[in-house]
């Protein structure tokens, strides 16, 4: 569990500083407007790839490594079900935009369609990190997903000071980066399962049968995460967006902590002699380095946010402070889900995260339109609040049935 942490932390904190140095860049020549325009279009094309994949991904490794499907039937089933899929959901996603331009959200339309039609690339960049560490080839992910963000900084820094330091080809710039990285990363999962994906239709219907309670999870969860930096582009503007934009990145911080200690819980409390109480140990933790790791961001952010993204996205800072309980909490849900997603048992996390899910919109047109941008903050803050508060009662309440090894 160390080991595969400690990578899991170091990959996606490259990364993340990565992305954080390409956000800055953004920021400084692009202004508010720019970022938040190209945030709220991650986050739309993010949230439709989840989607859209009918959580085949999460089945990859449980029928690979526990049904004994070779791998490059269970990579290729994977693989070519949910690029075919994100190409549907382009053509239905860019022809909602054309019947709704207000869902573009004040960005160039251009860019938006640009986007969507380049979901495939984006579906298997979704699924590749999945599938790899399905395979313990995550060291190989890691350096594709680093070299994706380098190149999408080498191009938002080759066009400042020119005439095509525009929004428009910025986007488009970052999106050619991402499509060079899936083709290399198609390479090496070749590689990785020595020949070509291969397809086959039983194993899908297997794998969608079997993926239902986490794929719902995990899509409702996003929605609950990120659906803030959506409804602040369409609640207020793509400025405010913008600003919202370096507030959640404070947040994905101390949710990145969280998120690399959860990826080597999952396998490792599934042979825990005493699954339960594993699982609580490990939640009291997780918040407890969240609260301490998003204090210490708090108190350096104060001071670094305006001088790096410049005075206007200096908000972004009381806005983390104030979603920053939310995060902690969350950080503690994480564990909790998925200690009955290796129990087989994801029902509890799912009621949860989709009544805070539906509490989120709720709230945040009620105190955005009360209190602006930072009633958003507290909209979002409150309905992650209440999310774990639903989980942490649901494992209480369901716990007690896992008093021995879930495997």
């Amino acid at each position: 569990m160390a080991r595969a942490s400690l990578l899991a932390v170091v990959s996606r904190f490259s990364s993340v500083f990565i992305s954080l140095l390409t956000g800055i860049i953004v920021a400084r020549t692009l202004g508010a407007g720019g970022k938040g325009a190209l945030a709220y279009l991650t986050t739309a094309t993010n949230f439709a790839a989840r989607l859209t994949s009918l959580g085949l991904e999460a089945s990859f490794t449980r029928f690979h490594r526990v049904k004994g499907v070779p791998a490059d039937v269970a990579a290729g089933s994977v693989v070519w079900t949910v690029m075919v899929l994100g190409s549907l959901g382009a053509a239905l996603l860019n022809l909602a935009v054309w019947l709704l331009p207000v869902l573009a959200a004040a960005v160039p339309p251009v860019l938006v369609h640009a986007y969507f039609w380049a979901m495939p690339p984006v579906m298997f960049l979704f699924v590749f990190g999945v599938v790899m560490y399905g395979m313990n080839a995550e060291g190989t992910f890691g350096a594709v997903d680093v070299g994706m963000r380098a190149l999408m900084l080498g191009v938002t820094v080759a066009v400042v000071g020119t005439q095509w330091n525009t929004l428009v080809t910025v986007g488009v710039l970052q999106l050619a980066a991402q499509v060079a990285a899936a083709a290399i990363g198609y390479h090496y999962l070749r590689r990785t399962v020595g020949g070509p994906l291969r397809w086959r239709a039983d194993t899908v219907r297997a794998m969608i049968g079997d993926s239902g309670g986490v794929y719902a999870y995990n899509t409702i969860r996003y929605a609950l995460g990120y659906g803030s930096m959506l409804l602040a582009a369409q609640l207020l503007s793509v400025r405010d967006a913008g600003i919202f934009s370096v507030a959640i990145m404070l947040g994905e911080g101390v949710t990145l902590l969280a998120g690399s200690i959860n990826l080597a819980f999952y396998p490792a409390v599934s042979v825990a002699g005493q699954p339960a109480a594993y699982a609580r140990r490990v939640a009291g933790m997780v918040m407890l380095l969240c609260a301490g790791f998003g204090l210490v961001i708090l108190v350096i952010g104060s001071w670094i946010v305006p001088r790096l993204y410049g005075n206007a996205f200096a908000p972004a800072v009381p806005l983390f402070a104030a979603t920053l309980p939310g995060v902690v909490l969350l950080g503690g849900e994480q564990v909790f889900a998925s200690f009955f997603v290796a129990a087989g048992f994801v029902r509890p996390a799912t009621i949860s995260v989709a009544i805070g899910a539906a509490l989120l919109p709720i709230l945040s047109v009620w105190l955005a339109g009360a209190h602006g941008i930072y009633g958003l903050a507290v909209a979002c803050s409150l309905a992650h609040g209440i999310t774990a508060v639903l989980a942490f009662a649901g494992f209480w309440r369901h716990s007690g049935r896992f008093t021995t090894r879930l495997a």
